[in-house]
């Protein structure tokens, strides 16, 4: 009924997982998955998650479980990014930890952020927040590891209530810009 973290990483070489249509429970993080794995898939018939280009969610696409970690996205100028949409309103426990390309997430909505959600993100440089209505930063260790130079902005008539929504992780409150 769920898959455990553990023997994930060891899957070098596997560029596609697909996870039991039995899956009632994530119990594994995209930092868990081998830097190999490109593509999560799950069968239609799984009452509980979804994915959508290889992404995994749950089955109302309001939940981002784990985007794995050897992903590419490259938009028209070469840039790694991703879209978040705006009908998600939870990012995961660690659901881009480790990714390995990804450059620039554009976040559409105003979702809550788990433990860990961008951990050992190296190549992140940029989250884009595009809701004036702020996202909640409810977890720990948000950025734990990533990208030192990593810039989260916000519009700007609104920046001062982003900060106010982070909870827990206060490390974070340096990173945002208005834009």
């Amino acid at each position: 009924v769920s898959v455990a973290s553990s023997g994930l990483s060891s899957l070098n070489g596997v560029k596609e997982l697909t996870l039991p249509a039995s899956m009632t429970r994530v119990a594994f993080t995209a930092a868990d998955l081998a830097n190999t794995i490109d593509t999560l898939k799950i069968a239609d018939s799984n009452a509980l998650f979804k994915t959508v280009d290889g992404v995994l969610y749950s089955k109302d696409g309001t939940t981002l479980y784990a985007y794995p970690k050897a992903k590419e996205n490259k938009n028209a100028d070469g840039v790694d990014e991703f879209v978040v949409t705006a009908n998600v309103v939870k990012i995961f426990d660690g659901a881009f930890g480790g990714t390995m390309y990804l450059n620039k997430l554009i976040i559409k909505g105003a979702p809550t952020i788990n433990n860990n959600a961008f951990e050992k993100v190296q190549l992140l440089s940029e989250i884009v927040f595009e809701s004036t209505t702020p996202a909640v930063f409810a977890g720990w260790d948000i950025l734990s590891g990533a990208n030192v130079n990593l810039v989260i902005k916000v519009p700007a008539s609104a920046l001062a209530e982003y900060k106010a929504n982070v909870l827990l992780d206060y490390s974070i409150i340096d990173s945002f810009t208005g834009i």
